[in-house]
């Protein structure tokens, strides 16, 4: 999952601060990354945005992961079972950026998924350890693309 929200994050938001480095400055940091993989993946992030090769691909695996709660959900309240565990806390920041980028409709539209994730962002401890840690610049920008997020994952969906 991580990779996944490295993308999209990269893709919405991220790219803005690379967008306005100096030209130069920019062309020699991604010449730095030594996977050349990599690289083609993170060029293609803040040139494309969401119209990157890696952008779809990497929504189809957030789309697989809320499946994969909801049909865990199916036969007991947590993820690994009847009772909060180490599971649920470690994949509650990556719902908590899905919300905050604006894919808040691919939760909702999974019933078990918004109550676990409702029960989940109520608990002390997810309040402390993830939203806290949030950078408030980020959450601008996600806020401010929000719109245009929706309107592609909206193509990516009707495809």
């Amino acid at each position: 999952m991580h990779p996944a929200t490295g993308t999209v994050s990269s893709c919405i938001a991220f790219r803005y601060q690379h967008l306005e480095r100096d030209p130069k400055e920019l062309q020699a940091w991604l010449a730095s990354i030594p996977d050349p993989a990599r690289q083609a993946r993170t060029r293609a992030a803040i040139e494309l945005g969401m119209e990157s090769p890696g952008f779809a691909p990497a929504v189809r695996r957030f789309i697989q992961l809320l499946d994969d709660f909801d049909s865990a959900l199916r036969d007991h309240p947590w993820i690994a079972g009847p009772a909060f565990t180490i599971a649920d806390l470690a994949f509650s920041p990556y719902i908590e950026r899905l919300q905050h980028l604006g894919f808040g409709s691919l939760i909702e539209a999974r019933p078990r998924v918004a109550d676990w994730f409702a029960r989940l962002s109520a608990r002390p401890g997810h309040q402390q350890g993830v939203i806290a840690w949030f950078n408030p610049g980020y959450l601008a920008i996600f806020e401010r693309e929000r719109p245009k997020v929706q309107a592609k994952l909206a193509q990516l969906l009707s495809v």
